[in-house]
């Protein structure tokens, strides 16, 4: 495992990246999904369309990015609670099938209308 601390152009690419999976998760907080357009997230986090289009190919992959940086939060975080109680092998099994299940519930809920 590489524990080489991140160059400071790594660093700012990744605050940059995610400012802009708060802003749009805000904005379509606030408006809807559909009324969110790129330029109002660009707008808000105060970046260039450019600067987008370099993190993202559209609004769906910033906020599907989100569903997937939060299950895997909550997997690791799973995973490190149920290790203190169980065998590794265990945990990470069981960490696993909850990431999963949350997973295919966020899809059935978009794929049906439920979010988004």
């Amino acid at each position: 495992m590489d524990t080489t601390p991140p160059s400071r152009h790594e660093r700012r690419r990744l605050q940059t990246r995610k400012l802009l999976i708060q802003t749009t998760l805000q904005l379509v907080l606030e408006k809807g999904y559909e009324a969110v357009s790129i330029q109002d997230i660009t707008d808000r986090a105060d970046l260039g369309r450019g600067t987008f289009y370099i993190h993202f190919k559209d609004k769906e992959e910033v906020v599907w990015t989100a569903f997937r940086d939060l299950f895997q939060e909550f997997e690791q975080a799973t995973h490190k609670q149920l290790d203190r109680q169980m065998p590794q092998r265990d945990a990470l099994s069981s960490a696993k099938a909850l990431s999963s299940g949350a997973a295919d519930i966020a899809s059935l809920a978009v794929n049906n209308g439920y979010l988004l």
